[in-house]
């Protein structure tokens, strides 16, 4: 006799319309998009799709929520090409001087940037260096050199 829990389960598949569909449904309930967490809960009930569904098919959660038209605007970070992330750090750099009145040290953008850096093999120092900004150290450097190259 073979138990239940060894069975091989059939997937559930869904249209990518029943996916918005789910998620705006979601959306309307709880005023928020749900966590990858409540959608493996969900698709172990049997009740909705996996977060990995989401992923698969869109991204991710935030950018099927930008799609099915939830307002979800942190989809627009994503980082899918070496142009997408040098967009972004350069934004970050920007940011961090207007807040910080220096430019941020290769630890600060590591913390922030480390996987995508790693996936498409920029350096922050050299990045530093192309767009005209000093690179800093950690620690009692860190104020030394604020600003970019002149």
């Amino acid at each position: 006799m073979v138990h239940d829990q060894f069975r091989p389960t059939s997937r559930q598949k869904y249209s990518r319309e029943e996916l918005l569909d789910f998620l705006r449904k979601f959306h309307k309930e709880n005023e928020r998009l749900p966590t990858n967490d409540e959608l493996d809960e969900l698709s172990r009930k049997r009740e909705g799709p996996c977060s990995r569904t989401y992923f698969n098919r869109f991204g991710g959660i935030l950018h099927a929520g930008k799609i099915a038209g939830l307002g979800c605007e942190d989809a627009g970070n994503r980082i899918d090409t070496k142009n997408d992330l040098l967009r972004v750090m350069k934004k970050f750099a920007e940011d961090f001087l207007k807040e910080n009145d220096r430019y941020p040290s290769a630890q600060e953008a590591n913390r922030k940037f480390s996987r995508a850096m790693n996936r498409f093999q920029i350096t922050w120092k050299n990045f530093c260096i192309t767009n005209g900004y000093k690179p800093i150290r950690f620690g009692k450097q860190a104020n030394q050199f604020p600003g970019p190259y002149k």
